[in-house]
């Protein structure tokens, strides 16, 4: 579903409106889902063959495209997990094309989280497994007719990055880049692709066949974004992790910084199933934590010394060491576990940041009921909490114009009451006091807000950088 808050001369309207995507419309009809979900598995109605086809085409993968909304020039699409994606209106939240990136360009799934560069390329990382199981990095490169078909057309597999398991692959939700480089961490939640199949054969759903294996180490892959070179530097993390979303990366001194909420392994799938939800069954739940990895830029790891540490920054204890013939990182862990949808101020994307932004999940915990600021140096921790029935949605951060330090702004975040009575609210908070700036209350239900995106007019240009898109 989409929500949309339009914000202009002191008042907030509010709409939303569900995607009509295929999936949607089907599921409709029938009264029961048609197509496998993450966490919903089909209603098998085909025969076999059909659904042996399907298994392995665009066809039988679901359009429900309900995680992220992105831009190509100048147009709104929504985005899943799966090969396709939706166009939609932003003034009315019409649904518009469905454009299929099997077709388009041979890829099974993509990421939900692509990233714009600061000369306004989109980079996505996808899977192909037709032709032997692979990771594409996807440049749709920014035209500048206004016209997304013309981009798309224009969209090139600029690098291939091999699985480091034969018949398996990783499962992620975003990936990390830099002004210069794309950082893909390969995490052990695997999808074996033969038992993909299953998921259409035996009314599976994806989370399903997810298999946690602790055994294995997350790896890092590093591209240079302006050759395509992969990396051959076996690059892996000390303790496996799993992980949905990254706050932000940078480039320091040689070497490479990353910000990432990292679980102790996938329970959370668990935790989220709605039937624990609704008994609130939440307490002992794993969660995640703002964790830093610091990553030598080494193309040949015989350039070092076995057993040399390889960070020079002073201000983390990250770290990395060469072990045989690869690169292990060790982590820093910044303030307490428990929070989730962790973002930075837009000018400070691919920039060295100090504060990072986030509200805690549905479990207890510290951050429980709260928005929070992190200070990456300090580790000082300021929350905004009112109610343990508020449900916080994910912060979106505006700059204040011509802001230079990243708490300068106001934060965004769409507020669930979960009372029978209570009304949502959309909440304003100052970036830098965390304190209530203002809400907008409505009489309106807001479902709880995940992935969004705020859309400046030009009126804003010198609040956000130059390859921020304005409407």
């Amino acid at each position: 579903m989409f929500t949309k808050f339009d914000i202009r001369d002191g008042k907030v309207l509010y709409q939303k409106k569900f995607l009509q995507s295929e999936a949607y419309r089907k599921a409709i009809a029938a009264k029961k889902p048609v197509f496998a979900e993450f966490a919903t598995p089909s209603h098998i109605s085909k025969g076999f063959f059909s659904q042996v086809v399907n298994a392995f085409s665009s066809k039988g993968i679901t359009d429900n495209d309900s995680l992220n909304l992105f831009s190509v020039e100048g147009e709104l699409f929504a985005a899943s997990e799966s090969c396709h994606i939706h166009n939609f209106k932003k003034n009315n939240l019409e649904t518009g094309d469905r454009f299929d990136f099997y077709k388009l360009f041979g890829v099974h799934m993509a990421c939900s989280h692509p990233q714009r560069d600061a000369i306004g390329d989109l980079y996505n990382i996808a899977t192909s497994f037709t032709t032997g199981c692979k990771y594409q990095i996807i440049k749709v490169p920014n035209v500048g007719t206004g016209n997304a078909k013309d981009a798309l057309k224009k969209t090139t597999n600029f690098a291939t990055i091999y699985p480091s398991w034969n018949t398996c692959f990783s499962y992620y939700h975003s990936f990390a880049m830099t002004e210069n480089y794309i950082v893909m961490i390969e995490q052990p939640l695997l999808i074996n692709f033969v038992k993909l199949a299953d998921v259409k054969l035996k009314a599976k759903a994806i989370v399903d066949i997810l298999e946690w294996s602790p055994s294995e180490k997350n790896r890092f892959h590093i591209v240079d974004k302006r050759t395509g070179e992969v990396f051959k530097t076996k690059i892996y993390s000390a303790i496996p992790f799993f992980f949905f979303h990254l706050a932000n990366s940078y480039e320091d001194d040689g070497h490479i910084v990353i910000d990432v909420d990292a679980y102790p392994d996938s329970s959370i799938f668990d935790t989220m199933m709605m039937g624990r939800l609704r008994k609130r069954e939440l307490d002992g739940a794993d969660v995640c934590r703002l964790t830093r990895f610091v990553i030598p830029i080494i193309k040949n790891v015989k350039d070092v010394d076995k057993g040399e540490y390889l960070s020079t920054l002073t201000y983390t204890s990250a770290n990395a060491i060469r072990e045989g013939d690869h690169i292990v990182l060790s982590r820093e862990e910044i303030g307490a576990p428990g929070f989730e949808g962790p973002n930075v101020s837009p000018i400070k994307h691919f920039k060295k940041h100090r504060y990072v932004y986030g509200s805690g999940t549905c479990c207890n915990g510290f951050y429980a009921n709260a928005l929070c600021r992190v200070d990456t140096e300090t580790k000082e921790t300021i929350l905004w909490r009112e109610e343990p029935y508020f449900f916080l949605g994910e912060p979106e951060f505006l700059p204040s114009p011509n802001a230079t330090e990243d708490d300068e702004g106001i934060i965004l975040s769409a507020v669930s009451d979960g009372r029978d009575n209570g009304k949502d609210f959309l909440l304003f908070i100052d970036a830098k006091t965390m304190t209530e700036v203002s809400r907008a209350v409505f009489d309106n239900q807001i479902p709880q807000c995940v992935h969004g995106q705020f859309l400046p007019d030009k009126k804003m240009r010198n609040c956000f950088p130059s390859h921020y898109v304005t409407f």
